[in-house]
């Protein structure tokens, strides 16, 4: 078995005294939108952890046997083709264009790295042409995406009753005369749902939520050469949607997350004359990630802190609120007036490496090359907002049946 070592070049695995680990290319094919929750779990002595979920930050930070460094960068440092690229480019590679995968997990990662390898070096080499005529290959995959698992809440009858039942409590603490919040008839309007709007029993997990969110992902490699040029062309197209329902208020306006990327990658490999050699790479990201404003940890949190009974939710669009209701957090509120933010990040690589075999003229299998690398990032962020108003709901005085929103 042949591994990538520091040197950029392959050795038998035998024969190396480092702890080098390789990851095989088909086991990073896998449904994911990140390329580091790939290879999490498959690596002995490798620590991942993945803190969310959300489109365009669900990858993974990762340590390969533990922060050797007490300050500065703790991560690992991860070079592609002999170019030093960050956890973000690492992230949006395409696992289809990747020919090596290893990590060097002790100090002879510090032999060519000095002290910016103290923390591991993952050697990612992609793929090459090879002699022969065209070929061309295609895969893709859809993907449902579920939440694990979800907390569980009270409904509004249950949750009235409890209150009745803590208000009591206090009263004999306090010596207070019991004044229930809500009658025997709103717990049961509650319980039966004749009245929707003005006795709410809102479901926010289920009202917010799909049940499923989708994730698309498509490739298509063409490579091929001759004698004197061998050549790997390929292109990648992803998308992942958020997990919210009714996002989309106006045509131009919605707030549910989303990632989508475009990957562009072309390897050309010159025999010029029989001793010196040519490399030119050429690599584009081009990505869109789409957040709420308010971020998913506060939309989250709202949900967590609204009760059952607060508001209908959504009616007809409007926001929704019950005069003299329990609570005041709406967590609709929370997610369509604080807008989104729409980043852009692109990136372009360019390698040149040349090389010339010095065996006729030195000594056998001696060799030098130079290569010079440009790498150019873009990032931009736009903020979008729009003010929902609240509707507050009010029962007719004249037409009991008839509730206005104002």
């Amino acid at each position: 078995e042949v591994v990538v070592t520091a040197f950029g070049v392959g050795q038998k695995k035998e024969s190396l005294v480092g702890a080098v680990t390789q990851v095989r290319p088909a086991e990073l094919k896998v449904p994911s939108s990140s390329l580091s929750t790939s290879f999490a779990g498959r690596l002995s002595g490798v620590i991942a952890v993945q803190r969310s979920g959300e489109p365009g930050a669900d990858g993974a930070s990762f340590w390969i046997r533990g922060k050797s460094t007490f300050s500065g960068a703790t991560g690992a440092l991860i070079i592609l083709d002999g170019v030093e690229i960050s956890s973000t480019e690492l992230n949006s590679l395409d696992a289809e264009a990747i020919e090596s995968f290893s990590i060097l997990k002790d100090a002879s990662a510090t032999a060519i790295y000095g002290v910016k390898g103290a923390n591991g070096v993952v050697l990612i080499t992609t793929r090459k042409g090879e002699r022969g005529r065209p070929r061309l290959s295609y895969s893709g995959n859809f993907a449902l995406q579920q939440s694990t698992q979800l907390p569980s809440y009270l409904n509004s009858a249950d949750y009235a009753t409890l209150y009745n039942e803590a208000l009591e409590n206090d009263s004999r603490v306090s010596g207070s005369t019991y004044q229930p919040k809500f009658t025997d008839k709103d717990i049961e309007l509650y319980r039966n749902g004749f009245d929707p709007i003005l006795h709410p029993n809102t479901n926010w997990i289920d009202d917010f939520l799909r049940k499923f969110s989708t994730r698309t992902q498509h490739n298509i490699n063409l490579s091929g050469g001759t004698e004197r040029v061998k050549y790997f062309i390929s292109g990648s197209y992803f998308d992942q949607t958020g997990i919210y329902k009714h996002t989309k208020i106006d045509s131009d306006h919605d707030v549910n997350p989303r990632n989508t990327r475009y990957n562009f990658r072309t390897n050309f490999d010159f025999q010029i004359t029989r001793d010196f050699s040519a490399t030119v790479q050429m690599a584009a990201q081009i990505g869109r990630v789409i957040t709420p404003g308010s971020g998913n940890s506060g939309i989250w949190q709202a949900i967590s802190f609204a009760n059952p009974l607060s508001s209908p939710g959504l009616v007809d669009n409007k926001i929704v609120r019950i005069q003299d209701g329990l609570g005041s957090v709406n967590p609709w509120q929370t997610l369509l007036s604080n807008g989104y933010q729409k980043d852009n990040r692109n990136n372009i690589n360019t390698t040149l490496r040349l090389n010339y075999d010095l065996s006729s003229l030195l000594t056998k299998g001696l060799s030098v090359h130079g290569s010079i690398a440009y790498d150019s990032y873009y990032y931009s962020r736009k903020k979008y907002s729009k003010t929902f108003p609240y509707y507050l709901a009010r029962r007719d005085a004249e037409d009991p049946d008839y509730i206005y929103l104002i």
